[in-house]
């Protein structure tokens, strides 16, 4: 499942998004294929990161409750249906109008060591200059790797 727009303003991933839906072959494909170039689509129509509904951040309200606000719905969404038919997740983020980041590739370490290499070498394909491996939590990675697999 690939996946851009978690905040409004980021404009760059639903581009590279649509793109690649327009020019995927069927042939090129193996399995399925989920892209969700706009995540928000509230916040990214009134060009916000937060949604004009509820002015909620869809990327801090996992898995939330479906009964909820519009975000919390959309979150809700994504954690029952979405995701569980999904081997991998790529979820394409930028700075938006408010922020420049560094470009990198974020990744969760894998269930054993080859799932997590196998998350790592496709980091590397991906191409950023830094790939931080995480254990999942909100306090940051693990180990911090140029894009050729060498600690910095």
């Amino acid at each position: 499942m690939l996946i851009a727009g978690n905040h409004g303003d980021e404009y760059e991933g639903k581009l590279a998004l649509i793109n690649l839906a327009r020019t995927l072959q069927r042939a090129d494909v193996f399995g399925r294929v989920i892209i969700v170039p706009s995540f928000d689509f509230p916040a990214f129509k009134a060009g916000r990161r937060l949604s004009p509904l509820d002015d909620r951040n869809l990327n801090r309200v996992f898995p939330e409750n479906a009964l909820g606000s519009p975000t919390e719905m959309i979150a809700r969404y994504v954690s029952d249906v979405l995701l569980p038919v999904a081997d991998v997740v790529i979820d394409l983020h930028f700075g938006g109008f408010s922020l420049d980041y560094v470009q990198c590739a974020l990744i969760r370490s894998g269930r054993n060591e080859e799932e997590t290499s196998e998350l790592l070498e496709l980091a590397e394909v991906f191409g950023a200059p830094v790939i931080l491996i995480t254990r999942g939590s909100a306090g940051g990675g693990a180990i911090t790797l140029n894009a050729v697999g060498r600690e910095l």
